[in-house]
């Protein structure tokens, strides 16, 4: 009997919502969240991972009406300014750091996550732990130390058990990258010694739950995404919207969400065949590549999935896509800096006018009932597309009219993406 514009992001206040709302009673009766009363019988408040009781970004929500609109809005902020501090360990450009910010801080999983208050946090702190070990491992100081523990303990405080998982892994290649980066592992091991605070209740809870022994995501083949829904990498809307109530796909639009924008994959291929950039670019692309092989299916990634990993294989794949967000950010900066340095390239617009034509063709093996929405909704993937390469026969001689072209297309692209997908209201 209410009007609902995007029913996807209904468990922001159906449960996450909840949870702060009974954190913040429980506080302002000068008791410790330890307990939430309101689900069952009682249940653990602190203890559930999720619920992220100590992100020190609910001290937002006990401003009152406008308490929740902040503390949202300061997760998406934190990734931005986070991700463009990182950015300046790869780039000095600027321009293209800007770019590569709104790629990271817009894309599939940022946007459809948003509103829950959870796994942007946790994306906030990703880039920002990787700048201070990297920082840390070219100049070893007591704040640099001080600051890489934290950072870690705070994206274990975010609410993301998978972002937190995959950054672990990540740990090792990063330090391997680095050459003589494992002088930063103990600093590493400190910071998530402090995290045990909320380490230890939720293996307790953990230990006393059945989600290891239910196969919960053996029902949805593991979250991994068909090899159809690639297309969305680049075309988001192909297979429709939910706000539109015109998605017509079997596939989650919110949970496989792995858009970069239109722009973002021709030009990283492109990337890939720049041989003076190549050795610059090994680690983000691996990584890359890496999140792509993990998050869709094949036979390697249905096989790992499989197993019984604790905190990796219990929930869906696609939560990789914070991953490979987080790769396509670094290499797309590397890219533009590229791209905006020189003069006009073949490359990049041999790949884009590649990518328009798949889009089109893809287009036409859609089913006849359901064409006409992939048809509309691609056009205007399609102009961005095109007008890119009128930007880059016309405006590469002047730089400044160049970026500004670029960085329009990307605000317009993920832009509307991300407003569509996420519904927004005045307190009043």
């Amino acid at each position: 009997g209410v009007p609902v514009k995007n029913p996807l992001t209904s468990d922001a206040f159906s449960q996450f919502f909840v949870w702060k709302k009974v954190l913040v009673d429980t506080v302002l009766h000068g008791q410790l969240p330890l307990w939430n009363p309101t689900s069952l019988m009682g249940t653990p408040l602190l203890a559930s991972f999720h619920s992220s009781v100590l992100n020190p970004g609910n001290l937002l929500l006990f401003f009152p009406k406008i308490g929740w609109g902040l503390y949202i809005f300061t997760s998406v902020l934190l990734s931005a300014l986070s991700m463009f501090l990182y950015l300046s360990l790869w780039t000095k450009s600027n321009r293209s750091k800007s770019i590569a910010t709104i790629v990271y801080v817009l894309s599939g999983p940022m946007t459809t996550w948003t509103e829950f208050g959870t796994a942007v946090y946790a994306a906030a702190f990703l880039p920002l732990f990787f700048y201070f070990l990297h920082t840390f491992t070219l100049r070893p100081q007591k704040k640099s130390a001080l600051l890489l523990s934290l950072s870690i303990c705070l994206l274990s405080f975010s609410g993301h058990v998978q972002l937190l998982t995959y950054t672990i892994l990540i740990i090792p290649l990063y330090l391997l990258y680095l050459k003589k980066g494992f002088k930063a592992v103990p600093f590493v091991l400190f910071g998530l010694m402090l995290a045990s605070v909320q380490f230890l209740p939720t293996l307790s809870f953990y230990q006393r739950s059945i989600r290891s022994e239910e196969h919960y995501s053996w029902t949805f083949n593991y979250g991994l995404s068909p090899l159809s829904q690639a297309i969305r990498m680049w075309a988001a809307d192909f297979y429709g919207h939910p706000t539109t109530r015109n998605h017509f796909s079997d596939v989650s639009y919110h949970e496989y969400s792995s858009f970069l924008g239109f722009l973002t994959l021709p030009l990283i291929f492109s990337l890939w065949f720049d041989r003076k950039l190549r050795r610059r670019i090994v680690f983000p692309s691996l990584i890359f590549i890496a999140s792509l092989l993990f998050a869709f299916d094949n036979p390697f990634s249905r096989y790992i999935f499989s197993l019984s990993i604790p905190l990796l294989t219990y929930s869906s794949a696609s939560r990789i896509f914070f991953i490979l967000n987080f790769a396509a950010a670094i290499l797309i900066a590397i890219r533009l800096e590229d791209i905006l340095n020189s003069k006009f390239l073949k490359s990049p617009v041999i790949f884009i006018l590649l990518f328009i034509a798949i889009t089109f063709l893809a287009s036409y093996l859609v089913p006849q009932e359901f064409r006409s929405i992939s048809q509309r909704n691609i056009i205007l993937y399609l102009a961005v597309g095109t007008t890119f390469i009128l930007a880059s026969i016309f405006l590469y001689k002047r730089p400044l009219l160049f970026y500004l072209a670029i960085f329009f297309l990307y605000s317009l692209d993920l832009g509307r993406y991300f407003l569509k997908y996420n519904t927004f209201f005045p307190t009043s």
